[in-house]
């Protein structure tokens, strides 16, 4: 098997592709493994997952002898994760580079784009309506030329669908790539064909090399036949999954409908509705059907190559099902102005929303704030009331909000985590929430629901591939939780008090339910039992990031510090002066270099995602209006705000700066 080393070298021969495929590798390695991550490391048994999810296609034979290779770990550490992977997606990023070396055969001018004549030239005989109207969306620059290493993804993309054989990724490419004076190391064969699209295993190389001869090189000649010869032989997993689907393709038009797809479907366990939702967002065609090809990739992803049984037929449904969701997530959109995209988000990632009349009897009765997973079937009795409720907010009832149906006000909660094990064992935040929510029950008659993250989302440990999903998929939008517009922030700077945990920690009858690993149930414990995380809100990664989400809403009022200290203005009245301007893309990074995550690998996500939504939501942003900003945020404001392209209004209220913040205000504001 090629070394790590020889994979570097390889990509290596091309040092901007290097640079493109390399930073890609590591973003995505980052990505995954915070989405599968447990505290305790990342899930053994979740490897095979994990691959998918970065589109390699492992059998579940190559996902033991991996596991095997590195020790049989029930965890593996970042560090071990991070060496195994980049090592198999360098060999996927490969793929791209042997279709970069085809394509720069047409760039004449050799600037690293294809004009559409050259990528006529390129397609020749290469000609069908995917792939062109694939193409189509890929950018082209100031000259209208499209880029040769963002067309190579496009085309690989596209090929992941169909026989890899009949779009590009010719032999000829790919012998130039391996190639050496000599020609193909025999040692590459098997690399070599797994580009091509086969997946043969380390014995039947060695077959093929003994057919040929125990060669140290193949020539041009050679290798060309035995491709040719390989790629002749049918595929049989693929061919009986498109062959399976175009049984319910009534006007062969390798699409299959609404109805035609329910059809396939019949017999698993989900209901018509469910069946659409899971594939909503997998590409269509015109008719808004869905392509056959594209749907026997995921068939054959989560290993369903056996239908056409009643039995095997429900099992894959069911597991596509979970594959394209979790495939899906690290795509998903949400619009951050739209109040049926949030309640969209809650439903795609199974976020739950609980009900403050619930944190109202927890704070009454003295108990702390149960994990999700026990609050899935608590229900409560509110004071002057007869019947009961459930503790979590039902998808249904955020739907019926987010139609304008129902008056509802949702509160996301920012604090710190004070013990690995539970975030609040004192009480002392939800103290607070409850405080601040029944304010808001009483000043607008509405229902209060909140998003507290130990309640909201599935907590360790997560037993099923649904609370996996879900977990996962939370944390890959959890911006929509503290940005959107119809949500307000609830902020928690300041941890227990010394005195009142002071005095938890001498109490041993005094009891915190958290989960134990070891007797895989929750367990009631004292304070001094649990692992305490002393550590300043400001000083947390994620509580930053959170901090930077709040404030780029339109209305800075939405994102309040409720444990504040009061400010005093001139004369003498006491106003909170606690409003936030969100940082620029690079300050934010600068201080992401200081805070503390208990993950570290997840520093680099948080800041793309701040960058990318402080850009989605300030170039956009017309009128904004902010309250409460003491003078260093006055400050933040003058030089933010040239980048606020398309404001039209600033509000300004209730504010303390001095001379130097109004000259760097008024600079700013000609500027603009």
């Amino acid at each position: 098997m090629p070394t790590t080393q020889e994979h570097t070298q390889s990509i290596d021969s091309d040092p901007e592709a290097h640079s493109a495929l390399f930073k890609e590798i590591m973003e995505s390695i980052e990505v995954v493994f915070t989405h599968f991550s447990q505290p305790e490391g990342f899930l053994a048994e979740r490897l095979g997952d994990a691959m998918r999810v970065l589109r390699m296609n492992p059998t579940e034979e190559e996902v033991r002898k991996h596991l095997a290779d590195l020790g049989g770990p029930q965890y593996i550490d970042e560090r071990t994760f991070h060496h195994f992977i980049k090592d198999e997606l360098i060999k996927h990023f490969e793929k791209v580079q042997v279709v970069v070396d085809y394509l720069k055969q047409y760039d004449k001018d050799g600037k690293g784009a294809l004009s559409r004549e050259e990528l006529q030239e390129a397609m020749r005989g290469r000609e069908c309506q995917e792939l062109q109207a694939s193409v189509a969306k890929v950018p082209s620059n100031s000259q209208g030329h499209l880029d040769i290493v963002e067309l190579a993804k496009c085309f690989l993309e596209l090929s992941d669908f169909q026989d890899p054989f009949q779009i590009l990724a010719s032999t000829d490419a790919v012998f130039k790539y391996f190639s050496k004076p000599c020609g193909v190391p025999a040692a590459r064969l098997g690399h070599a064909m797994r580009v091509l699209g086969m997946n043969p295993t380390e014995d039947e190389v060695e077959k093929r090399l003994t057919d040929l001869g125990r060669p140290e090189y193949i020539d041009q000649n050679v290798f060309h036949n035995l491709m040719e010869e390989e790629l002749g032989k049918p595929i049989p997993k693929v061919q009986e999954l498109l062959d399976y689907l175009k049984q319910f393709d009534k006007d062969g038009k390798g699409a299959l409908s609404k109805e035609e797809l329910q059809e396939v479907m019949r017999g698993s366990e989900l209901s018509p509705d469910e069946v659409q939702a899971s594939l909503r967002k997998m590409p269509r065609n015109s008719d808004g059907h869905l392509d056959i090809a594209k749907l026997s990739k995921y068939f054959l992803e989560l290993g369903g190559s056996q239908v056409g049984t009643e039995t095997a037929r429900r099992d894959v449904a069911s597991r596509v099902r979970e594959a394209i969701v979790r495939i899906a997530e690290a795509e998903a959109q949400y619009d951050l102005k739209d109040a049926k995209a949030f309640a969209q988000f809650l439903q795609d990632a199974d976020v739950r929303l609980v009900r403050a009349r619930y944190l109202t009897e927890l704070v009454r009765s003295g108990r702390p704030l149960p994990r999700r997973q026990e609050l899935e079937s608590k229900t409560f009795v509110p004071p002057n009331s007869e019947e009961a409720e459930t503790a979590l907010v039902s998808h249904q009832e955020v739907q019926t909000w987010a139609e304008g149906n129902r008056d509802a006000i949702i509160c996301s909660i920012s604090h710190a985590w004070e013990t690995r094990e539970h975030p609040d064992p004192c009480r002392y935040q939800l103290e607070h929430i409850v405080q601040r929510v029944v304010l808001y029950e009483a000043a607008f008659k509405a229902d209060v629901w909140v998003f507290y993250d130990y309640a909201s989302l599935f907590q360790f440990e997560r037993f099923s591939p649904e609370e996996q999903n879900s977990f996962g998929a939370a944390m890959q939008n959890m911006h929509v939780m503290y940005a959107h517009e119809h949500t307000l922030t609830l902020r928690i700077e300041s941890l227990t008090p010394d005195d009142v945990w002071n005095r938890m920690m001498a109490n041993e009858t005094e009891l915190v339910p958290v989960y134990d690993k070891d007797e895989k149930n929750v367990v009631a414990k004292p304070l001094k039992d649990l692992f305490p995380n002393r550590n300043a809100y400001t000083s947390r990664g994620w509580c930053m990031a959170e901090v930077e989400w709040s404030s780029l809403r339109t209305v800075n009022l939405q994102h309040q510090r409720i444990d504040g200290v009061d400010d005093h203005s001139d004369d003498g009245s006491r106003v909170k002066l606690n409003g936030r301007i969100p940082m620029t893309p690079a300050k934010f990074r600068s201080k992401m270099e200081e805070a503390v995550f208990t993950h570290r690998s997840d520093a680099e996500s948080v800041i793309r995602l701040q960058a990318k939504i402080f850009f989605e939501k300030v170039t956009v942003c017309e009128h904004l209006e902010l309250e409460g900003l003491p003078a260093d945020q006055v400050l933040a404001l003058a030089h933010a705000l040239p980048l606020y392209k398309n404001l039209k209004s600033l509000v300004l209220k209730t504010f303390r700066c001095d001379e130097e913040q109004v000259e760097a205000l008024a600079k700013a504001h000609w500027a603009h």
